[in-house]
């Protein structure tokens, strides 16, 4: 078998020294700690490079992300970070962005050519971790940057964005996704409509007896819902008519 190239096995004494460290009782920085603020990630960046990752295969920038900090976004790219590596579940630092609710690291990523059509293990795209996030402003933002791919499906579940967001209730992000065109007639895996996650999850007595107010007014939920039954109506018409799912 061939020897390790000499940078290969540089990288992995660094990387052993970083996760061994703390068995030994030295303070050393992780990635996640790393972005606490930019002094601390410069220091971390002069000692390791941006792509080293840890244990679940993150790097520094899939850690910005989940923080939603845009300086070491900025920071991590402009020392070599790569804005479209994959942890060990297939996750880009977009997907982590979108999962984690913050746009502004969305909107960050994507001027930075993130792309927004990545597929994690799961067969999750960034729209459907930011559709379970509840998160409106990732979603619209992760609509306009891949048009015309608002309704696609996730590969494990066949569910598309707006199911993710009718199961839990998100109002909101329902209302972007059908605003930028998401198709209330596609059925999951298992033959159901958007609407029929909302009503299995029964969402209006939910927000009935929350102890919290809910995020939106009643009429504006209403309409929404309104929205997904409608849809759901036209698609049964359609499949009676030859068209299956729309």
């Amino acid at each position: 078998m061939a020897k390790p190239s000499r940078r290969i096995a540089i990288l992995w004494r660094r990387w052993a020294a970083l996760c061994l460290a703390p068995l030994a009782g030295a303070e050393r920085v992780t990635p996640a700690m790393a972005v606490r603020d930019l002094p601390t990630l410069a220091g971390f960046l002069d000692e390791y490079e941006a792509n080293v990752v840890d244990g679940t295969g993150q790097t520094v920038l899939h850690w910005a992300a989940s923080a939603g900090s845009t300086d070491a976004i900025d920071y991590s790219l402009e020392q070599g970070a790569l804005v479209n590596k994959l942890d060990l579940e297939g996750r880009s630092p977009l997907h982590i962005a979108a999962l984690s609710g913050h746009s502004e690291a969305v909107r960050r990523l994507l001027e930075r050519r993130a792309d927004p059509t990545a597929v994690d293990s799961s067969g999750a795209w960034p729209l459907h971790r930011a559709a379970l996030a509840g998160s409106a402003g990732c979603v619209a933002q992760l609509a306009r940057a891949a048009p015309g791919h608002v309704s696609v499906r996730q590969h494990r579940t066949a569910g598309t964005a707006l199911h993710s967001a009718a199961y839990l209730g998100h109002v909101r992000v329902i209302e972007e996704l059908l605003r930028a065109g998401a198709s209330p007639c596609l059925r999951d895996r298992q033959g159901r409509l958007p609407v029929d996650r909302w009503i299995e999850e029964d969402h209006d007595e939910v927000a009935r007896i929350a102890e919290e107010p809910p995020v939106v007014d009643e009429e504006n939920r209403r309409a929404v819902i309104s929205l997904l039954q409608e849809g759901s109506r036209s698609c049964v018409g359609a499949k009676e008519h030859g068209f299956g799912d729309l």
